[in-house]
Protein backbone atom coordinates (compact mmCIF):
# COMPACT_ATOMS: atom_id res chain seq x y z
CA UNK A 1 0.00 0.00 0.00
CA UNK A 2 1.31 3.87 -0.91
CA UNK A 3 0.69 5.02 2.72
CA UNK A 4 1.51 8.62 1.14
CA UNK A 5 -1.38 10.90 2.80
CA UNK A 6 -2.55 13.76 0.68
CA UNK A 7 -3.23 17.26 1.58
CA UNK A 8 -5.92 18.69 -0.27
CA UNK A 9 -5.64 22.79 -0.20
CA UNK A 10 -8.45 24.76 -1.45
CA UNK A 11 -8.24 28.02 -3.44
CA UNK A 12 -10.71 30.95 -0.80
CA UNK A 13 -12.34 32.52 -4.55
CA UNK A 14 -15.26 33.97 -1.86
CA UNK A 15 -18.63 32.60 -0.97
CA UNK A 16 -18.33 30.11 -3.38
CA UNK A 17 -20.13 26.75 -3.40
CA UNK A 18 -17.60 23.93 -1.88
CA UNK A 19 -17.64 21.81 -4.69
CA UNK A 20 -16.76 24.80 -7.12
CA UNK A 21 -13.96 25.25 -4.76
CA UNK A 22 -10.23 24.35 -7.03
CA UNK A 23 -7.97 21.87 -5.12
CA UNK A 24 -4.91 21.74 -5.33
CA UNK A 25 -3.05 18.52 -3.98
CA UNK A 26 0.60 18.90 -1.76
CA UNK A 27 2.20 15.65 -0.40
CA UNK A 28 2.80 15.63 3.29
CA UNK A 29 5.98 13.81 5.40
CA UNK A 30 4.81 14.09 8.68
CA UNK A 31 2.03 13.67 10.38
CA UNK A 32 0.10 15.98 14.19
CA UNK A 33 -0.67 13.51 16.68
CA UNK A 34 -4.15 11.42 15.51
CA UNK A 35 -2.92 11.59 11.80
CA UNK A 36 -1.92 8.93 9.91
CA UNK A 37 1.74 8.01 9.53
CA UNK A 38 3.15 9.06 6.00
CA UNK A 39 6.51 8.47 3.85
CA UNK A 40 6.09 11.36 1.22
CA UNK A 41 8.53 11.33 -1.43
CA UNK A 42 8.27 15.24 -2.01
CA UNK A 43 8.27 18.01 0.27
CA UNK A 44 7.19 22.11 0.15
CA UNK A 45 5.77 25.26 1.59
CA UNK A 46 2.47 24.26 1.61
CA UNK A 47 2.71 21.18 3.85
CA UNK A 48 4.99 22.18 6.21
CA UNK A 49 2.81 25.23 7.08
CA UNK A 50 0.18 22.46 7.32
CA UNK A 51 2.09 20.40 9.61
CA UNK A 52 2.78 23.62 12.16
CA UNK A 53 -1.13 24.29 12.45
CA UNK A 54 -1.63 20.41 13.08
CA UNK A 55 1.11 20.63 15.69
CA UNK A 56 -0.62 23.83 16.65
CA UNK A 57 -3.99 22.14 16.86
CA UNK A 58 -3.72 18.63 17.49
CA UNK A 59 -5.27 17.09 14.86
CA UNK A 60 -5.15 16.60 11.07
CA UNK A 61 -6.18 19.51 8.48
CA UNK A 62 -7.18 20.82 5.16
CA UNK A 63 -6.20 24.59 4.73
CA UNK A 64 -7.94 27.72 2.34
CA UNK A 65 -5.91 29.79 0.90
CA UNK A 66 -6.72 32.90 -0.99
CA UNK A 67 -5.18 32.71 -4.77
CA UNK A 68 -2.21 35.05 -4.00
CA UNK A 69 -1.48 33.35 -0.58
CA UNK A 70 -1.40 30.11 -2.99
CA UNK A 71 0.88 31.29 -5.17
CA UNK A 72 3.11 32.83 -2.30
CA UNK A 73 3.20 29.82 -0.38
CA UNK A 74 3.62 27.53 -3.81
CA UNK A 75 7.03 29.72 -4.65
CA UNK A 76 8.76 28.55 -1.60
CA UNK A 77 10.67 26.05 -1.95
CA UNK A 78 10.84 24.97 1.97
CA UNK A 79 9.23 26.89 5.28
CA UNK A 80 11.76 26.64 8.01
CA UNK A 81 11.05 27.43 11.41
CA UNK A 82 12.83 30.75 10.98
CA UNK A 83 10.36 31.40 7.81
CA UNK A 84 7.50 30.91 10.37
CA UNK A 85 8.23 33.70 12.73
CA UNK A 86 4.31 33.59 13.99
CA UNK A 87 1.47 31.36 13.90
CA UNK A 88 -1.88 32.58 15.26
CA UNK A 89 -5.41 30.45 15.39
CA UNK A 90 -8.89 30.47 15.93
CA UNK A 91 -11.30 27.53 16.23
CA UNK A 92 -14.15 29.45 17.14
CA UNK A 93 -14.20 30.68 13.23
CA UNK A 94 -11.41 28.40 11.75
CA UNK A 95 -9.16 30.63 11.01
CA UNK A 96 -5.23 31.32 11.12
CA UNK A 97 -2.61 33.83 10.15
CA UNK A 98 0.81 33.12 9.60
CA UNK A 99 3.99 35.33 9.76
CA UNK A 100 6.33 34.37 6.97
CA UNK A 101 9.33 36.14 6.53
CA UNK A 102 11.27 35.49 2.92
CA UNK A 103 14.77 35.42 3.16
CA UNK A 104 17.10 37.72 1.01
CA UNK A 105 19.38 36.50 -1.35
CA UNK A 106 21.74 39.50 0.10
CA UNK A 107 22.70 39.76 3.46
CA UNK A 108 22.50 43.48 2.37
CA UNK A 109 18.80 43.59 2.06
CA UNK A 110 16.65 42.37 5.01
CA UNK A 111 13.89 39.77 4.20
CA UNK A 112 10.55 40.91 3.44
CA UNK A 113 7.42 40.05 5.77
CA UNK A 114 4.21 38.53 4.56
CA UNK A 115 0.90 37.67 6.68
CA UNK A 116 -0.44 35.21 5.30
CA UNK A 117 -4.04 34.34 6.26
CA UNK A 118 -6.54 31.37 5.87
CA UNK A 119 -9.29 29.39 7.04
CA UNK A 120 -8.44 25.04 8.24
CA UNK A 121 -11.04 22.29 8.61
CA UNK A 122 -10.86 19.17 10.41
CA UNK A 123 -9.68 16.44 7.79
CA UNK A 124 -9.90 12.75 7.86
CA UNK A 125 -7.26 9.77 5.68
CA UNK A 126 -9.36 7.81 4.18
CA UNK A 127 -8.84 4.99 1.54
CA UNK A 128 -9.00 5.82 -2.31
CA UNK A 129 -8.40 2.65 -5.08
CA UNK A 130 -5.66 3.47 -7.16
CA UNK A 131 -6.66 1.61 -10.18
CA UNK A 132 -10.30 0.22 -11.29
CA UNK A 133 -11.02 -2.49 -9.33
CA UNK A 134 -13.53 -5.05 -10.66
CA UNK A 135 -16.10 -7.29 -8.92
CA UNK A 136 -14.38 -10.01 -7.50
CA UNK A 137 -10.67 -7.94 -7.04
CA UNK A 138 -9.05 -9.31 -4.02
CA UNK A 139 -7.71 -5.65 -2.31
CA UNK A 140 -3.76 -5.32 -2.34
CA UNK A 141 -1.66 -3.31 -0.87
CA UNK A 142 -0.90 -1.49 -4.09
CA UNK A 143 -4.65 -0.75 -4.73
CA UNK A 144 -4.78 1.75 -1.71
CA UNK A 145 -3.90 5.00 -1.13
CA UNK A 146 -4.77 7.42 2.31
CA UNK A 147 -5.99 10.88 0.74
CA UNK A 148 -7.07 13.27 3.19
CA UNK A 149 -10.59 15.02 3.07
CA UNK A 150 -12.28 17.75 4.36
CA UNK A 151 -14.18 15.41 7.24
CA UNK A 152 -17.44 17.14 6.48
CA UNK A 153 -16.96 15.66 2.81
CA UNK A 154 -16.18 12.15 3.83
CA UNK A 155 -18.53 9.73 2.57
CA UNK A 156 -20.54 7.48 5.01
CA UNK A 157 -18.89 3.88 5.42
CA UNK A 158 -15.91 5.83 3.85
CA UNK A 159 -12.71 2.98 4.42
CA UNK A 160 -10.58 4.52 7.15
CA UNK A 161 -8.76 1.25 8.31
CA UNK A 162 -6.72 0.10 5.53
CA UNK A 163 -5.10 -3.06 7.62
CA UNK A 164 -8.23 -4.58 7.07
CA UNK A 165 -8.90 -3.55 3.62
CA UNK A 166 -6.06 -6.03 2.40
CA UNK A 167 -7.52 -9.26 1.44
CA UNK A 168 -11.53 -8.23 0.99
CA UNK A 169 -12.38 -8.37 -2.31
CA UNK A 170 -14.79 -5.86 -4.08
CA UNK A 171 -18.53 -6.47 -4.62
CA UNK A 172 -19.11 -4.28 -7.71
CA UNK A 173 -16.36 -1.94 -9.79
CA UNK A 174 -14.80 0.90 -8.04
CA UNK A 175 -13.29 3.40 -10.03
CA UNK A 176 -9.95 4.68 -9.68
CA UNK A 177 -9.35 7.70 -7.21
CA UNK A 178 -12.70 7.37 -5.60
CA UNK A 179 -13.58 7.04 -1.92
CA UNK A 180 -13.63 3.20 -0.90
CA UNK A 181 -16.62 2.60 1.01
CA UNK A 182 -17.16 -0.54 3.60
CA UNK A 183 -20.27 -1.35 1.33
CA UNK A 184 -18.63 -2.00 -1.32
CA UNK A 185 -16.18 -4.66 0.22
CA UNK A 186 -16.58 -8.00 1.32
CA UNK A 187 -14.60 -10.97 2.81
CA UNK A 188 -13.07 -13.09 0.26
CA UNK A 189 -15.32 -15.83 -1.20
CA UNK A 190 -13.98 -19.12 -0.68
CA UNK A 191 -16.94 -21.26 -2.35
CA UNK A 192 -17.64 -20.61 -5.47
CA UNK A 193 -20.99 -20.88 -6.83
CA UNK A 194 -21.84 -24.41 -8.01
CA UNK A 195 -18.96 -26.02 -5.99
CA UNK A 196 -18.90 -29.15 -3.99
CA UNK A 197 -19.30 -29.28 -0.56
CA UNK A 198 -19.57 -31.93 2.28
CA UNK A 199 -22.78 -30.97 4.34
CA UNK A 200 -21.96 -31.39 7.96
CA UNK A 201 -25.18 -31.80 10.30
CA UNK A 202 -24.85 -31.96 13.41
CA UNK A 203 -27.45 -33.07 16.48
CA UNK A 204 -27.22 -33.63 19.72
CA UNK A 205 -25.78 -37.03 19.69
CA UNK A 206 -24.06 -37.45 16.47
CA UNK A 207 -22.69 -35.49 12.99
CA UNK A 208 -23.78 -36.41 9.69
CA UNK A 209 -21.33 -35.72 6.86
CA UNK A 210 -23.51 -35.70 3.23
CA UNK A 211 -22.60 -34.12 -0.42
CA UNK A 212 -24.01 -31.04 -1.45
CA UNK A 213 -23.59 -28.51 -4.49
CA UNK A 214 -23.00 -24.01 -3.18
CA UNK A 215 -26.17 -22.68 -5.07
CA UNK A 216 -24.41 -19.27 -4.31
CA UNK A 217 -20.51 -18.11 -3.33
CA UNK A 218 -19.70 -17.69 0.34
CA UNK A 219 -17.30 -16.41 2.20
CA UNK A 220 -16.11 -18.07 5.37
CA UNK A 221 -18.92 -17.61 8.14
CA UNK A 222 -21.57 -16.47 5.76
CA UNK A 223 -24.86 -18.75 5.42
CA UNK A 224 -25.34 -19.63 2.05
CA UNK A 225 -28.11 -21.56 -0.11
CA UNK A 226 -27.32 -25.27 -0.94
CA UNK A 227 -29.12 -28.39 -2.91
CA UNK A 228 -28.34 -31.62 -0.95
CA UNK A 229 -27.34 -34.24 -3.51
CA UNK A 230 -29.13 -36.92 -2.07
CA UNK A 231 -32.77 -35.61 -1.11
CA UNK A 232 -32.28 -32.54 -3.90
CA UNK A 233 -33.48 -30.57 -1.61
CA UNK A 234 -32.31 -26.60 -0.99
CA UNK A 235 -31.00 -26.21 2.51
CA UNK A 236 -29.10 -23.25 4.58
CA UNK A 237 -25.47 -23.92 5.78
CA UNK A 238 -22.84 -21.65 7.24
CA UNK A 239 -19.69 -21.81 5.48
CA UNK A 240 -16.66 -23.01 7.54
CA UNK A 241 -13.94 -23.32 4.67
CA UNK A 242 -13.32 -24.02 0.92
CA UNK A 243 -14.85 -27.56 0.76
CA UNK A 244 -17.17 -27.86 4.52
CA UNK A 245 -20.32 -25.93 5.31
CA UNK A 246 -22.13 -27.19 8.79
CA UNK A 247 -26.37 -26.82 8.82
CA UNK A 248 -27.01 -24.96 12.43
Amino acid sequence: MRIRTLLLAAVLTGPSPAGAQALQLASLSQQAPGCRDVAAAEQGALAELTIALERRLGYCVEIELKPEDLRLVGSIPRLSASDLSELRTSAVDGTFVATITEQSRSPLTPGSVRLLQGRFHRALAVAVATRRLSAGDTITDEDIELVRLRATRVPHQAAVDTARLVGMQARWPIQPRTVMLTSQLRAPVVVDKGASVRVIVKTANLIVAAAGVALEPGASGQVIDIRSQSSNKKLRARVQDANTVIME
